[in-house]
This record gives C-alpha cells, sequence and structure tokens, in this order.
C-alpha cells in the first residue's frame, strides 16, 4: 500500500512537472520591447544627435569603450 502511494504521488509530480513545461511562456518585460526605455533612449540620441541619453545604460566597466 505504501509503495502505491509513494508511486501515485511521484505520477502526479512527473504530471504537475510536464504540464509546467509545456503550458510555460517565455517571461517578457517592458524592457525587452520596442517601447522598453533603452530603445526609447536610443531613439532620443539618434534624433538629437548626441549620446547623452543612453550613457545611463553603459555600465562603468565599460566607459572607456565609449571614450
Amino acid at each position: 500500500m505504501k509503495l502505491n502511494k509513494t508511486a501515485f504521488g511521484l505520477l502526479g509530480a512527473c504530471i504537475l512537472l510536464a504540464g509546467l513545461l509545456v503550458f510555460s511562456e517565455t517571461a517578457r518585460a517592458h524592457c525587452d520591447t520596442l517601447n522598453g526605455p533603452v530603445v526609447q533612449a536610443a531613439r532620443k540620441a539618434l534624433e538629437t544627435g548626441t549620446v547623452t541619453p543612453i550613457l545611463k545604460w553603459v555600465r562603468s566597466e565599460d566607459e572607456p569603450e565609449i571614450h
């Protein structure tokens, strides 16, 4: 009887995991779209001809590449 409960629990866990994998969707954030803040800053930089709007997205260790 204990084996049946264990097998049933394991089967249930496998079905739940399979369901989560099959029906899961890719996580998306507004930052990943063309309406996100990085793209908006890049558009503004292109319109104005200056890189100032996008400098806030540059990490400090990457600053030497810009200078």
